[in-house]
């Protein structure tokens, strides 16, 4: 027996083990029981190598019938640490859909045409070369209609959803599960690898599609804010744009986390769009008082930084601005982007002193050509 939340054989033997259930019988393990009815947060319980592992098993086996079909899920709010250059090799000689997902939740004055020629120009120069982009989202019909109409037209059942952790790949499952009248049996949640093994799903008589363990996310700040805020990471409602007016010498304190230091000619001024959760606390200072206001109100801040990783020295990062456009985006992981002019002499600097790689840290930062 499997448990329908994540896959892993049910066994009753050992409790600190994948897949322990008091009863053989029962449809979820324990850990995905806890997930599911009491939305508690199980911290992963399976190696990187193992994910890899399993997914390399598939991804060999011959495919000279082309039955085997892939769904890349990417998370349309962190873009740049949901994809995988490791996975995109890997499938680089299979057929894949990209499903950008969450696109319900960006503001909506944003025109869909213009999000899929964003991405289908972001994957020009991927390994793939055999993709099509979808615009896809749990709480959108239409779109759910679409993907449905997509995969049973396939006529196989070898169907992956496949991608990193927390991208989304279960919801949606959940959502084709409901659209077909069914239970929505796979175990959400706001941590990472949710699903621990390859799991059959069946959303109809005509159609059963592939949940797929979530590739290892080593660079998240899931992994440094306090349980309670993992939410303030999760975009669950439209995103807000907020608008500032920022002064050379000014900063933005996003939650407890980091502080964005803006620094070019003295005459100007300059707009900022920041794009984010609507919940997130962020706050405007200068930036010689950043560091200070940082450490004074660090635990009061949302999302909360896990105390223990609190440190006195600040680490700095300063990102490189290497696009031609008159605007950019410096994308903050999954803290969500700000949108910047592209002005002569701007130097933006990032610090934090949380306890993290440096190299980590860079990751979380992303210079890109405007989404919006």
């Amino acid at each position: 027996m499997k448990c329908h939340g994540c896959g892993a054989d049910l066994q009753n033997l050992h409790q600190s083990k994948i897949g322990y259930s008091e009863k053989l019988t029962n449809q979820y393990c324990l850990r995905c029981f806890k997930m599911k009815h009491y939305k508690v947060v199980i911290p992963q319980e399976i190696t990187p190598a193992q994910f890899t592992e399993q997914l390399a098993s598939l991804l060999v086996k011959p495919n000279e019938l082309k039955h085997r079909l892939f769904y890349y899920v990417i998370d349309i709010f962190d873009i740049e640490l949901s994809r995988n250059h490791y996975l995109e090799t890997l499938l680089a000689n299979e057929k894949v859909t990209i499903l950008v997902n969450k696109v319900d939740l960006m503001p909506k004055a944003v025109k869909r045409l213009k999000l899929q020629k964003y991405f289908q120009d972001l994957f020009a120069t991927s390994p793939l070369t055999n993709y099509q982009v979808f615009l896809v989202s749990k709480n959108n019909t239409n779109s759910l209609k679409f993907l449905q109409k997509q995969l049973e037209k396939q006529n196989t059942n070898e169907q992956y959803f496949i991608g990193h952790s927390n991208v989304g790949k279960s919801s949606l499952i959940n959502a084709l599960l409901k659209q077909n009248k069914q239970s929505e049996n796979l175990v959400t949640a706001p941590s990472f690898h949710t699903t621990l093994n390859f799991l059959p799903v069946k959303i109809n008589d005509y159609l059963t599609i592939i949940d797929t363990p979530g590739l290892n996310r080593e660079d998240a700040w899931n992994y440094y804010v306090t349980p309670n805020d993992l939410k303030y990471l999760h975009f669950q409602k439209e995103l807000l744009q907020y608008t500032y007016q920022i002064e050379s010498g000014q900063s933005l304190i996003i939650g407890g986390l980091i502080s964005v230091n803006f620094s070019f000619p003295a005459e100007q001024k300059i707009d900022l769009h920041y794009y984010a959760y609507q919940h997130l606390d962020i706050h405007r200072t200068k930036t010689n008082k950043s560091n200070d206001y940082l450490q004074k109100h660090q635990l009061e801040l949302h999302p909360e930084p896990q105390a223990e990783l609190i440190n006195n020295h600040f680490l700095t990062y300063q990102p490189k601005i290497d696009v031609k456009t008159k605007r950019f985006d410096l994308s903050l992981g999954n803290l969500g982007w700000i949108n910047v002019p592209n002005i002569p002499k701007l130097n933006i600097t990032v610090s934090t002193n949380i306890n993290l790689p440096s190299r980590s840290f860079q990751n979380l930062l992303t210079v890109r050509k405007p989404l919006v």
